[in-house]
């Protein structure tokens, strides 16, 4: 693929030194820095990826500073999924390791103004923004760019002694550190009303969220699921994000309508550039759990046939679901057989146009 090959002849002007996955401007192990400190991550989708990396290169070049991104096109893709435990690192194409509070405004305002026209990139979780409309996040925490911390348990140590967990799940930085940061050009966006609240998080990844949610148009305590579609989430090289992978499922769940073995979709809304789907909750146990245990062969062979009819009628229905594997199916207490994650269905037609 051409787009991987010229990643990394272009990354490896700025970034020479290869560590594991990773690619830096210089050995990390020479960087004098201190252990813990402000960090500045860059976002960008593997589609705008190159653009930006021209705009990072030209600060860090012109600061000397120690820097690092993802060695090839496909670690640029696996951070930005952020599956299980990874959820944190999305966003996180190009982490700038500032050397001083003074270097880290320095630098902050000059990829603030280098990203001026550059959209398209998700958000980092739980970093604070330096502009509005910019793909420059920040964050305080240990600074070791020569290991992988990313899985691991890091700790921070503050003026007393103290010492406290280095959480990438916690926006604000310790209590003894001073944001140096000046929020010239903050803006405040209002958050659009939506129909439901959020209660919390069943899955998370780069795509999008699933959220436990209460219904507010319900009339009553009525729960629901809402399931989010990320504008530049997880944006694969045709261009298609977590928003357009959400309409497209909603598309299909719309079409599919009453064929009693899919989720009910009972409305589209969305916020901040986002999609959410709400949907009825569906109680049971998915197959990719219930083959943990002992199951006997007459109930799987009846799980089977009942999935062969949904199946069935779906294609009779003139579409292709085409995700069928043991997490997206759950069985209900009844052996009642539910089709789950219908973001890559397409009418048949078109799939036999793609095949």
């Amino acid at each position: 693929m051409h787009l991987a090959d010229d990643w990394l002849r272009e990354s490896s002007r700025t970034f020479p030194c290869e560590r594991g996955e990773w690619r830096f401007t210089s050995p990390p192990e020479d960087a004098d820095l201190p252990h813990a400190g402000w960090k500045i991550h860059v976002s960008a989708t593997v589609m705008t990826v190159p653009v930006i990396l021209d705009r990072v290169a030209q600060i860090v070049r012109e600061y000397g500073v120690l820097a690092k991104c993802p060695r090839t096109l496909a670690g640029v893709a696996r951070l930005n999924q952020g599956i299980g435990p990874t959820y944190s690192q999305i966003g996180k194409i190009f982490t700038v390791y500032p050397s001083s509070d003074e270097e880290f405004v320095a630098l902050g305002d000059a990829l603030v103004a280098a990203t001026e026209d550059c959209d398209h990139w998700p958000a980092v979780p739980f970093e604070k923004q330096l502009a509005a409309g910019r793909p420059v996040f920040y964050r305080y925490g240990v600074v070791d760019p020569s290991v992988d911390t990313t899985l691991g348990a890091c700790h921070l140590r503050g003026p007393d002694g103290q010492v406290v967990p280095d959480r990438r799940s916690d926006t604000e930085p310790p209590a003894w550190v001073r944001d140096p940061v000046v929020w010239r050009a903050r803006t405040v966006h209002r958050q659009e009303a939506m129909s439901f609240v959020g209660l919390r998080a069943v899955s998370q990844r780069g795509k999008g969220g699933v959220y436990l949610a209460v219904d507010r148009n319900a009339g009553r305590r009525h729960l629901c699921i809402a399931k989010e579609g990320r504008r530049h989430g997880e944006t694969d090289f045709d261009g298609v994000d977590g928003r357009r992978r959400g309409l497209d499922e909603a598309d299909a769940l719309t079409a599919l309508r009453g064929l009693g073995c899919m989720p009910v979709l009972t409305g589209v809304e969305t916020a901040g550039g986002h999609v959410y789907l709400k949907m009825e909750p569906i109680a049971g146990v998915d197959v990719a759990q219930m083959v943990h245990g002992h199951v006997p062969a007459h109930t799987l062979r009846a799980i089977v046939l009942r999935l062969a009819e949904s199946v069935r009628s779906v294609h009779t229905h003139g579409w292709i679901w085409n995700d069928c594997k043991p997490a997206n199916i759950v069985v209900g207490s009844r052996g009642r057989v539910h089709l789950l994650d219908f973001e890559g269905a397409c009418p048949i037609e078109v799939f036999s146009v793609a095949g």
